[in-house]
């Protein structure tokens, strides 16, 4: 299933790399375009059952391009890590 995770907290981010790590493709969409750049390498998933680090499809900040099946992130859900966004200059 193609899907598409909207905002860049850390919900949004375990919810990408678990759908990517059950098979899906995911496109994370970020309001910056400056946030995604560390992103590109992907996300490390560590929860309590999927876990490992996930390729996303596509990251982007234009809406349209997020296309998918749109997804809202739970809360409350275990983390995972990506490389900080660069401070802007």
């Amino acid at each position: 299933m193609n899907v598409a995770v909207l905002g860049g907290s850390h919900g949004a981010f375990a919810t990408a790399a678990d759908l990517a790590l059950a098979g899906h493709r995911v496109r994370l969409w970020r309001r910056r375009p400056e946030d995604l750049g560390a992103l590109a390498k992907g996300i490390t998933l560590t929860a309590d059952q999927r876990q490992g680090p996930a390729r996303l499809d596509k990251t982007t900040a234009d809406l349209g391009e997020a296309g998918g099946s749109p997804v809202s992130s739970p809360r409350g859900r275990s983390c995972c890590s990506a490389p900080p966004p660069s401070a802007p200059s």
